[in-house]
């Protein structure tokens, strides 16, 4: 079970409570903070045994410089400092030398304000009520189990990728929601800082970081492989490669690598995919989805100033392979409407007789978006005078409709 946290404030927008807060809310909370407005509270917070239990107190004390109260004013709230997470007791399942070496990793800059509270943000709410709980199905991280201490890793490099993990550890879930959003927005700003980040000795790290982590939570996994291949390509793509087209790895891993891949190493993917999308039978291994393998084409072609014309005509014709692919090639071939190829394919597609209507609507509104308007009208009132199903009929009399008159 990771540590508890008090949340350090009641109103306050921004991540640093203030030493006094005045609020009418106090008059709600009265409920749940008994100290509301009550005679102080001489226990204040306290970590007697190594856990964060911060507590609101009451206050009928003036705070250093705040305001006298007249009378007037809404009761006052003190909340106590949350007691930082490496002074809890250490967790068993890490050992001693590692705890005491963890308790003196450096600060991390992505965890820093600068990076989660810039300048000028002032819609990042404090959480109201409650405490800050992570779930039972959080794990412990410990770096040195991730990042082997014999790797050519600093500390200032671990801390960076220990902080990330354990703040991706999932929160109780009848936790309120002011929580899980703070975590979300925190972690989302961490993790663009990381991806950013100019030291490729990070990339590494998170990449020795994703081979030995034991979690199975895909967000953390797949996390550490984005910033592990964005700060560092040429160290991950090797994984990535086999990660995408080697069997026996978890598919989300695999999926993921093949977007990865076709953004870090395109030229590999484009070779790697090939087989899979040209395939007219079953399958020749387990393997991604071919919507991925569809979705990294597309992506390796515009990294490579290459057209996916060719390809996508035959993916989205292609009837061996999954319709959500089919429907990842149609939406590529509309974005290159004045290729002739892709003109003629979405002709063809918009009275394919296979009874995926889904896959025709598609292409109707490809045509729609991407020919040249009086040609695309006339082509759809052409295949409307022929419909024979009367769900499509309508749709494409909607269309007509919509975009004709």
């Amino acid at each position: 079970m990771l540590p508890t946290y008090v949340s350090t404030s009641t109103c306050a927008t921004s991540h640093t409570p203030p030493a006094l807060i005045v609020s009418a809310a106090c008059l709600t909370l009265g409920a749940l903070l008994t100290s509301c407005g009550g005679a102080p509270d001489t226990e204040g917070a306290s970590s007697t045994s190594g856990q964060a239990t911060s507590t609101a107190t009451g206050s009928g004390q003036e705070a250093s410089g705040g305001a006298p109260d007249d009378g007037n004013l809404a009761p006052k709230i003190q909340m106590g400092a949350p007691v930082p997470r490496r002074d809890r007791p250490r967790p068993q399942a890490i050992p001693e030398a590692d705890w005491e070496a963890i308790k003196e990793l450096p600060p991390s800059r992505s965890g820093s304000d600068a990076v989660l509270f810039p300048p000028g943000d002032n819609n990042l709410m404090e959480p109201i009520v409650g405490t800050k709980e992570f779930s039972d199905e959080a794990i412990e991280i410990n770096p040195y189990e991730l990042m082997p201490r014999d790797l050519n890793i600093t500390d200032a490099h671990r801390a960076e990728i220990y902080e990330l993990l354990v703040e991706l550890q999932p929160l109780r879930l009848d936790l309120t929601s002011d929580h899980h959003d703070r975590q979300f927005i925190l972690n989302k700003r961490r993790v663009e800082a990381l991806e950013q980040d100019d030291r490729p000795e990070v990339g590494w790290a998170a990449l020795h970081a994703f081979t030995n982590y034991k979690g199975e939570d895909f967000q953390s996994r797949r996390t550490l492989l984005r910033i592990g291949a964005r700060v560092s390509p040429d160290a991950a793509s090797a994984i990535l490669k086999t990660l995408a087209f080697e069997y026996g790895h978890r598919m989300g891993d695999r999926a993921e690598s093949l977007l990865l891949l076709a953004e870090t190493d395109p030229e590999a993917l484009l070779e790697g995919a090939r087989p899979y999308l040209e395939r007219t039978g079953r399958r020749f291994q387990t393997a991604p989805s071919d919507e991925f393998f569809a979705r990294a084409w597309v992506k390796a072609c515009k990294n490579t100033d290459k057209s996916p014309v060719p390809m996508m005509a035959d993916v989205a014709m292609n009837i061996a392979l999954e319709p959500i692919a089919r429907y990842v090639a149609i939406d590529a071939l509309g974005e290159h409407g004045n290729d002739p190829l892709a003109q003629a394919t979405l002709q063809e597609a918009i009275v394919e007789s296979t009874g995926d209507g889904y896959f025709r609507r598609k292409a109707a509104q490809a045509i729609i978006a991407s020919f040249p308007g009086e040609r695309a009208c006339v082509l759809l009132a052409e295949v409307l005078s022929n419909e024979a199903d009367v769900n499509m009929a309508r749709f494409l009399d909607d269309m007509i409709q919509t975009n004709c008159r």
